[in-house]
């Protein structure tokens, strides 16, 4: 009679809200609207563990765990067929893991309080006294997410729907299963024996951990070569526009000696005199003098950037010092800031119509320190840009760009402990501050 009334309060004051209450706080987690579910997912809390308890004395001990995760997964997919396949794995793993990480934390209590060998067999109510704060916290996060409409799970999709955050996924998914073999091994070292069974399960888990280990390591450095053929690649691009760019002056240096030439043996000095002004004018217009970009780096970079804005009929615009020298602020560290923040600023306008595209460059120098600032007139920031911007990978633009441009900014940023000051206003497009302390030498990678 005892073991049938034990039976009965563990099942609907243990099992039953367990169940139900980490349900609840998985569908909030990936911001699925509850009343919509509430009643399937009552029916799956009770189903699940009606059926858990009358096989608890027909499946082996050993295999409990492993059984218990697939009855679960083929009564959600069968009750909750109306959501999308990502939709199902989503809730499934994020309730498996919460429910994992209370029993664990119950645990650590339980055996603070009872020794490890005898929790297995302690009464129903102080297994109850060990889960219900544990539901109650679960609950409160659960209301909090609700009220908040904050919705961690669909950051996570956000960020992960990109394809450049795929080798992130799949190390988390390598991760996630290496901690459930863990895990199961925990709980069977303490309410399991060691039979064939558990034996059998011990290799197969030691096989998995090791394949997974070695997955994860080479996951790692794919992406890490990746990630430097990307970046390489950026500067190759970079590099061969400034020798474009180069090479275009060089070639219509030539055309104007040429003419010059000729007009000079022609003797026509009136229409030599006309055609240098033009070219004076054409060149104050398109460029600046080399007494206004002192930097040859910083001249080169303006200079093919200058050209790419052409080329796109963007309206771009810059501000440079007259003088400019920096004490620790490197100069190749400079060009790569500015030429990233300059080209996110252009792909960014490229949205626009060609009339409205604009781009401004400024670059300041103060006793201490060195302001950039690039403004474009592009389109308003949302939330999940602003947090995701200076991600490596993250991008909202097509055709194959890399998403490492403002990630390379913020990890150069950091080596000389500067700051990074995003403003975006409907209608007045984004402003990106850089502030580069020029005192203190750069911080060691």
């Amino acid at each position: 009679m005892d073991y049938i009334l034990d039976s009965l309060i563990n099942l609907f004051f243990l099992s039953i809200p367990q169940t139900f209450i980490y349900l609840m706080f998985s569908f909030l987690f990936w911001g699925l609207a509850l009343e919509h579910y509430a009643a399937r997912l009552f029916w799956t809390s009770a189903l699940h563990s009606l059926y858990l308890h009358i096989m608890a004395d027909v499946i082996p001990a050993s295999v409990h765990i492993l059984h218990s995760l697939l009855a679960f997964a083929l009564l959600f997919s069968w009750i909750f067929r109306s959501l999308s396949l990502q939709a199902k794995l989503a809730i499934q793993i994020t309730f498996i893991v919460s429910v994992i990480c209370s029993d664990l934390v119950a645990f650590l209590i339980g055996s603070s309080v009872f020794d490890s060998m005898s929790l297995q067999n302690t009464n129903v109510w102080d297994r109850l006294l060990l889960h219900w704060p544990l539901f109650m916290m679960v609950s409160a996060i659960g209301w909090l997410l609700h009220r908040r409409a904050c919705y961690p799970g669909l950051k996570m999709k956000a960020f992960l729907k990109s394809k450049h955050h795929r080798p992130i996924f799949l190390f988390c998914v390598l991760i996630l299963i290496q901690a459930m073999t863990l895990t199961t091994y925990f709980f069977s070292r303490y309410f399991t024996r060691y039979d064939q069974i558990t034996k059998l399960l011990f290799y197969i888990g030691l096989c998995s951990t090791v394949f997974v280990s070695f997955m994860a390591i080479r996951l790692i450095f794919k992406t890490r070569e990746e990630a430097i053929t990307a970046t390489r690649s950026v500067y190759v691009s970079d590099v061969m526009q400034m020798l474009t760019s180069i090479r275009g002056q060089r070639h219509d240096f030539l055309n104007h000696i040429q003419v010059i030439s000729s007009m000079v043996t022609m003797k026509k000095y009136e229409q030599l005199k006309c055609y240098i002004e033009e070219v004076a004018v054409d060149l104050q217009a398109q460029n600046r003098t080399s007494s206004q970009v002192p930097a040859a780096a910083v001249a080169a970079l303006v200079q093919s950037k200058l050209t790419v804005a052409a080329e796109q009929n963007i309206r771009f615009e810059y501000e440079i010092p007259e003088r400019f020298d920096t004490v620790h602020v490197k100069s190749i560290d400079l060009i790569r800031i500015l030429g990233n923040l300059t080209d996110n600023a252009f792909d960014e306008v490229m949205t626009l119509p060609q009339k409205e595209r604009s781009v401004r460059l400024t670059l300041r120098q103060y006793h201490n320190e060195v302001e950039i600032e690039v403004h474009n007139n592009g389109r308003l920031l949302g939330e999940e840009d602003r947090l995701m911007m200076f991600t490596p990978g993250y991008t909202t633009k097509e055709h194959n760009h890399s998403g490492l441009g403002l990630s390379i900014v913020s990890d150069l940023v950091k080596r000389y402990n500067g700051s990074i000051h995003v403003h975006s206003e409907p209608g007045k497009g984004i402003t990106i501050k850089v502030l580069l302390p020029d005192i203190f030498p750069v911080a060691a990678d």
